[in-house]
């Protein structure tokens, strides 16, 4: 048994903790008499937990650690092994519960025989506690109307908590999300998601409703509104379509098409967006090979200052003729490509597809007859 540092389990608390600060002759040659005064424990299984828990702990296997923890705890209560235990509630985020574990080795050490181990155990366990207190939330509950004569059955996470205990009182808890019902006779049934964060107090406020008397009982919000009655008012329906007593009969040749348009509407700013773009930048180059035409035109002006009284030209003339024939090549190509693309926008706006889903160069010619009771007619479009 080990007496030193946490790692340890002793002393424990009771018959057995005094029976080992009696020296480690009596827990050797009667130990049978030791466990026989502390019905139900079992230090010697409590200490091999407590040993395993340990190892799980420097192996960060915190999950197995913390259950050899628990079950060392239930054969021996010992000061260590509830420092343990709270650590691990501390690890795992639960920290209201991990404050009030090591409250709890706190008052179990103060049973602790041996005052330097006491002194020991009471430092580590005040640090941790000092550390972890600024961390824990808390929740307030407020219940209104404040009415005394109202009786309130409140439940927090599926447990009952005594009203006038918890009412108003900023009270530790673990974070996360919880739940909180509180019902009343005469009252709608309020059940509230309260998510409590680290190191803050969340308030819980709650606001009775009371149930319809026409509705006597009844626990849900529907009874308070009453159901929702049934419409009198037939649904609408789509009116038939008129045609002057007429039964059309439409006969189309190529893509069949209906005045109906069952067809489903497809977007037509895609095309257009890029028939606009297409065309702009067709009618850009157009502009720019105006440019090189103007500009052909200057270098043949400079080829007439080479000219001589006879009709030929100097040797200067070589340079603006080049540039001309340069700027003349460009301007052409330019052009060429610049009509393209303006003709190819203006085509492409104008076969874009129409409001109604089918584009205007698609329309086929067609042929409509239509039936009366005293006459007939026909139709063509094209």
């Amino acid at each position: 048994m080990r007496i030193a540092g946490l790692s340890g389990r002793r002393f424990t608390v009771g018959t057995a903790g005094v029976a080992c600060n009696l020296g480690v002759i009596v827990s050797i040659s009667a130990p049978t008499e030791v466990l026989a005064q502390t019905p139900g424990r079992d230090p010697v299984g409590a200490e091999a937990l407590f040993r395993q828990g340990v190892a799980a702990k420097k192996r960060n296997d915190w999950e197995n650690a913390c259950d050899k923890f628990r079950k060392s705890m239930e054969l021996d209560p010992a000061v260590s092994t509830q420092f343990k235990i709270a650590s691990c509630d501390e690890h795992v985020g639960k920290l209201a519960t991990a404050w009030y574990e090591y409250r709890t080795a706190q008052t179990m050490n103060r049973e602790t025989g041996s005052e330097k181990r006491r002194n020991e155990l009471e430092k580590s366990i005040k640090g941790a506690i000092d550390a972890l207190e600024p961390r824990v939330p808390a929740l307030r509950i407020n219940v209104s109307p404040t009415d005394p004569k109202i009786k309130l059955d409140i439940e927090r996470d599926d447990l009952p908590v005594a009203p006038a205990s918890v009412l108003g009182e900023a009270l530790p808890i673990d974070p996360g999300e919880h739940v909180i019902i509180v019902r009343s006779p005469g009252f709608l049934e309020q059940r509230i998601h309260v998510t409590v964060i680290e190191g803050k107090t969340v308030e819980a406020a709650i606001t009775l409703v009371p149930v319809s008397a026409t509705a006597p009982g009844a626990a849900t919000t529907e009874s308070l509104l009453g159901p929702t009655p049934p419409s009198s008012e037939p649904v609408p329906q789509r009116p038939p379509r008129k045609t002057n007593d007429r039964q059309i009969l439409e006969i189309s040749r190529g893509p069949a098409l209906s005045r109906n348009m069952d067809v489903r509407r497809r977007d037509t700013s895609g095309q257009k967006q890029a028939a606009v773009v297409i065309g702009g930048t067709g009618a850009i180059t157009l502009g720019v090979a105006g440019f090189y035409g103007m500009r052909t035109w200057w270098f043949v002006g400079k080829m007439n200052d080479h000219r001589k009284p006879d009709g030929t030209y100097d040797s200067g003339v070589y340079g603006p003729h080049d540039a001309a024939t340069r700027s003349q090549t460009t301007g052409f190509v330019l052009a060429g490509v610049g009509a393209a693309l303006t003709g190819l926008g203006i085509a492409l706006y104008a076969t874009a597809p129409s409001p109604g889903g089918v584009a205007r160069s698609a329309a086929a010619p067609r042929f409509v007859v239509g039936f009366a009771p005293a006459a007939a007619f026909a139709r063509g479009e094209w």
